[in-house]
């Protein structure tokens, strides 16, 4: 799947403009791990909090994504293909809670799994992605990297 993730993220910027008001910041992902990184990214859409994924970074590339999508707040969850360091909310102010899926083009929208005012993701898709900065304010980046990961 390496080199699908400019052509997908044009689509999906595509996809997304017809959901919300234009931005052109979007948010840049880099990737300083030194390994590949795959990850989602979370948002508000037209229909409220979404997620979108699966997305593939390779070490030492930067991309933009969602520029379409009204300005943020935007949320990030990421994991190494091996498990060995992930990027997550831990529930405090910064952290969301997303539904996941392993599928390679997904968009799950959380008021389609919400069940009794709660967030109700299927079985093992339901994680906390943390909020990505804006740095400077407006210009949301982030950047993996064993200093800022999680180790299982």
């Amino acid at each position: 799947m390496k080199g699908a993730l400019p052509t997908f993220a044009a689509v999906l910027a595509i996809a997304c403009g017809l959901a919300g008001a234009a931005s052109a910041a979007g948010v840049t992902i880099c990737n300083d791990a030194g390994s590949e990184v795959v990850f989602a990214l979370g948002y508000v859409g037209a229909k409220g909090l979404e997620s979108t994924g699966r997305f593939e970074s390779e070490p030492g590339k930067c991309a933009t994504l969602l520029a379409d999508v009204a300005s943020g707040p935007f949320y990030i969850y990421a994991t190494l293909p091996t498990g060995a360091m992930s990027w997550t909310g831990h529930g405090d102010k910064t952290g969301q809670a997303f539904c996941v899926s392993n599928d390679p083009h997904f968009v799950r929208r959380n008021a389609e799994y919400m069940k009794d005012g709660k967030l109700a993701c299927p079985v093992n898709a339901g994680v906390q992605f943390m909020l990505v900065p804006d740095v400077p304010p407006g210009s949301p980046k982030f950047t993996f990297s064993q200093d800022n990961a999680d180790r299982p």
